[in-house]
């Protein structure tokens, strides 16, 4: 919104005048006017406001020619030379028209009744000195305006870099985003295909939960959270369509606490530990393993924890890129207020996501 728009502006200028040609015309006529009447009264008025008016003409017409340029281009030397010069030439403008309205509302408010203070033709000298103590007031106003538009300036280049800095981030996370491995579907198809005429209501079954398994995965990209129920629902598609393949090799169990079941996390982040978990730990071995999942709240922190048969030593570098994509995500979102951790211990490998509680909603 351009100042030229804006109620608060034309309030503070309005005042700003009125109050500083009010000091600067009692401190005048306390020195050279012995005795006020009533009437002197009402000449003192209507120049106050004369005066305040016309300087908020002036004013206008600068804010009209600042703003004519973009926030950068204000501060421009030529651009402030230009200015002032403009301030200058109205300010002389305002000298022609000041001394024969306040002459005329002179004689309409005093008459013969009281010594004049005004005649149709002022000296230069008193001409001279009015000017400057105008142009003193009115330079005084533009010293405030710059100072806006410095701090006008200083919130539009930190807004600018926020929105970029948003930007940058929700690219960055959907960039991290887990998706399903397309192998993993073009073997799972496969293996469904096998189970058509052994069993086909397990098959009907398994096409059902790819499905659902698809659709999470392109819902992912569209947000930054889901709750812990849904994502718990794609990990059981997920497991129960890789236990086609590994059959007993693969077995699984979820200890979720019931007050964890609603809160948010990012999407696909439990679903990539598990994937994880499988490919690189329970498939390399060869009587199989065992995953378990579990969730809990503890004093601040809400914990979620991934534990697979295996070890580190195994994992390949593309599940290191994996795993450092899940803590990139974990930083983007929650800061440092998130943690994530990987364990080994007696043959069995620990994943833990840690996030405080300030940074997750239930």
């Amino acid at each position: 919104m351009t100042l030229l728009k804006n109620w608060k502006y034309h309030v503070f200028t309005i005042a700003y005048f009125i109050s500083i040609i009010f000091f600067f015309l009692t401190f005048k006529k306390l020195i050279y006017v012995e005795i006020y009447s009533k009437i002197h009264l009402n000449l003192y008025i209507f120049e106050l406001f004369f005066c305040a008016f016309l300087l908020y003409i002036i004013s206008n017409i600068v804010i009209y020619f600042i703003e004519r340029f973009s926030l950068k281009q204000i501060f421009n030397f030529k651009n402030i030379a230009l200015t002032i010069g403009i301030m200058l030439i109205l300010h002389v403008i305002l000298q022609i028209m000041l001394w024969p309205f306040l002459f005329y509302a002179q004689n309409l408010l005093v008459g013969s009744e009281a010594r004049f203070e005004f005649t149709a033709s002022q000296t230069f000298d008193k001409r001279l000195v009015n000017y400057f103590y105008f142009l003193f007031i009115s330079i005084n106003w533009l010293v405030f305006i710059y100072a806006y538009k410095i701090y006008q300036s200083k919130q539009e280049d930190l807004k600018q870099k926020l929105s970029i800095e948003k930007n940058l981030k929700e690219a960055n996370l959907n960039t991290l985003k887990g998706q399903i491995n397309p192998h993993f579907i073009f073997n799972s198809l496969n293996n469904i295909r096998g189970l058509v005429q052994e069993n086909p209501a397990k098959s009907k079954e398994m096409i059902t939960r790819i499905s659902e398994l698809l659709r999470s995965s392109l819902l992912s990209g569209k947000t930054n959270f889901v709750t812990i129920e849904q994502e718990l629902e794609t990990v059981e598609n997920f497991l129960e369509i890789s236990k086609i393949q590994y059959e007993d090799r693969l077995q699984f169990q979820m200890d979720i606490s019931s007050e964890t079941k609603s809160i948010q996390i990012p999407p696909m982040i439990v679903q990539m530990l598990v994937e994880n978990a499988v490919k690189h730990g329970i498939s390399i071995l060869k009587n199989g393993g065992e995953i378990n999942i579990k969730t809990f709240l503890n004093n601040n922190n809400f914990h979620i924890i991934v534990k697979n048969t295996g070890s580190i030593s195994q994992h390949e570098s593309s599940t290191k890129i994996g795993l450092k994509n899940i803590e990139e995500r974990l930083k983007l979102l929650f800061d440092d207020k998130a943690n994530f951790k990987l364990s080994e211990e007696n043959n069995e490998v620990t994943a833990e996501i840690i996030i405080n509680q300030d940074h997750f909603t239930i």
